[in-house]
């Protein structure tokens, strides 16, 4: 059985006879399950009969999915299907080959404030350039002001800890997996801790994209972090579409007090994966701006609940928002119906980390 790659360009040279000479002919080439379902096809190719046979060229690519197709040739004249063939052997698609390429620089994109410290954001550019699936298992190391960095599992933000692969070799920690079909591409972001006890903070990051769990083999980026500098300018248009299609809140009282869990419903509408913040905004009936949770001096500008979320393409969630102090622990809230007979509620997914630099927002009076 004849064997070809996915995505695989080749012409088929059909011997066809059709007399008399001089009529108007086309032929096509397809494969498919079945004589009804073209998965991949040449087109009609128009020729000219001349009598007695002729080699007519079909041009066709295969199909992207790996399996067995059968093969079948339909001769048309002068618009009427003479003919329908199926050829004796079918066509095997192989399983294609994943190409994965990674930026080689990494590039710091903000830093936002943690239990006790902060965190540092980095992020490179992946994409899977080949005709297949394929698996990389993701890890950084490094060193800083106050000594080496060890090999840590290189995990997007938004996503669990507890995905991570652990590696047999207790030297090498972990490894997060990272899957891409063929033409996705992925921003990767992911983050550091930093303790403010050590001073002015210097980071020298390797992120690397391994072929293998522990195998060390694979593409590196390299990025570079010194405490104060600005963000650096990330130089790829995103692929990713982050959208809010819904908000929502459960609520129940107890004495004066309404309490509630804010839900939020976000979809990627885009062609590749990608991490974008969200945070809300907390307003009351006279317009004040209310910090909850987290504290956080920046509400004006920031929001007052800010996480990050990772969606691959296509990907859609519902979440209950968190404190960005403590990932695991959701957020519940309040209102005095003492004082205050509602609170409006504004959810955004950020462009970047500012709150007015938005991509999608979505708003709820919760009374």
């Amino acid at each position: 059985m004849p064997e070809f790659m996915p995505g695989e360009s080749k012409t088929a040279i059909a011997p066809i006879t059709v007399k008399p000479a001089g009529l108007n002919c086309e032929a096509e080439i397809f494969l498919g399950p079945n004589d009804l379902t073209k998965v991949a096809t040449s087109g009609l190719i128009a020729f000219t009969s001349i009598g007695v046979g002729q080699n007519v060229h079909l041009p066709v690519t295969m199909p992207s999915a790996e399996g067995t197709y059968h093969v079948y040739v339909d001769v048309y004249v002068e618009g009427l299907l003479i003919a329908a063939y199926q050829a004796i052997e079918d066509v095997s698609i192989a399983a294609g080959m994943a190409n994965i390429w990674m930026d080689p620089h990494l590039y710091f994109v903000g830093t936002e404030p943690a239990p006790g410290g902060y965190y540092v954001y980095f992020r490179t550019r992946i994409e899977n350039r080949g005709a297949g699936p394929g698996t990389r298992w993701m890890q950084y190391s490094g060193s800083s002001n106050t000594g080496p960095i060890g090999y840590r599992c290189a995990f997007p933000v938004g996503t669990d800890y507890l995905a991570c692969t652990m590696c047999p070799n207790p030297n090498l920690g972990n490894y997060y997996p990272l899957t891409l079909n063929p033409g996705e591409a992925v921003d990767f972001e992911f983050r550091i801790y930093c303790d403010p006890s050590w001073g002015a903070v210097r980071l020298y990051i390797s992120l690397y994209c391994q072929e293998e769990v522990c195998g060390l083999v694979g593409d590196r980026s390299y990025g570079t972090f010194n405490q104060g500098q600005a963000p650096e300018t990330y130089p790829y248009p995103a692929y990713d579409s982050f959208a809010i299609k819904s908000i929502r809140a459960d609520t129940w009282m107890s004495g004066y007090y309404l309490y509630f869990y804010l839900y939020v419903t976000v979809k990627n509408y885009g062609t590749g994966s990608g991490s974008r913040r969200i945070a809300a905004l907390f307003t009351n009936p006279v317009g004040e701006t209310l910090a909850f949770s987290n504290g956080n001096s920046n509400a004006a500008t920031e929001g007052s609940i800010h996480e990050v979320l990772f969606l691959g393409a296509g990907e859609e969630v519902e979440f209950c928002l968190r404190k960005s102090t403590n990932f695991n622990e959701v957020c519940m809230f309040s209102i005095n119906k003492q004082y205050t007979s509602y609170l409006d509620a504004c959810v955004r997914v950020l462009a970047d980390s500012d709150w007015y630099n938005y991509i999608s927002e979505a708003t709820l009076r919760v009374q």
